[in-house]
């Protein structure tokens, strides 16, 4: 039958043009223990087969990162499926006909690990944050730079023992 879907899997290479990158990373405690970072990234990339980004959250650097990326472990997953982030350029930008090529987006992480068994944010621990751009087939770009945070306001205020203090 003649379709525009190949019936066997085939195997392409889709370029990433832009990695990702991100422009802020925050804390907020909040009274009722739902504590959270505050991430700032630039929506850049415009590849045709792009769909959105994979957020990576590790207790350790990049120096183990890479490797952790590589097998996909640390990912966060608040909707149980990749990408992390969904953005459809094409209805993004036909609902915004300013849309700056490079848009800043604010996402709320209220979690370490994403449900469906949430794992919070542990006080005075330093949490490690990267991007990859999501393509169709799973195809992935290089990672952004890794931006690091301490889950507290104040990061004096936490016991020596503990990561954060200065």
């Amino acid at each position: 039958m003649n379709v525009d879907v190949p019936s066997l899997p085939v195997a392409l290479d889709y370029p990433v043009a832009v990695k990702p990158s991100i422009v802020s990373l925050r804390f907020e405690e909040s009274d009722d223990a739902e504590n959270q970072f505050i991430i700032e990234y630039y929506v850049n990339n415009s590849e045709s087969q792009f769909v959105g980004y994979n957020l990576y959250i590790s207790t350790v650097p990049s120096a183990f990162g890479n490797i952790q990326i590589k097998e996909k472990k640390n990912i966060y997953l608040e909707y149980g499926i990749e990408p992390s982030f969904s953005h459809n350029r094409a209805l993004e930008n036909s609902l915004n006909s300013s849309l700056d090529s490079q848009e800043i987006v604010s996402k709320r992480i209220p979690h370490y690990k994403a449900p469906p068994v949430p794992e919070n944010f542990y006080s005075c621990l330093v949490y490690y944050f990267r991007l990859t751009a999501y393509l169709r087939g799973g195809f992935e770009s290089e990672a952004s730079d890794e931006v690091e945070g301490c889950a507290a306001n104040n990061a004096s205020s936490c016991p020596l023992a503990k990561p954060c203090n200065p």
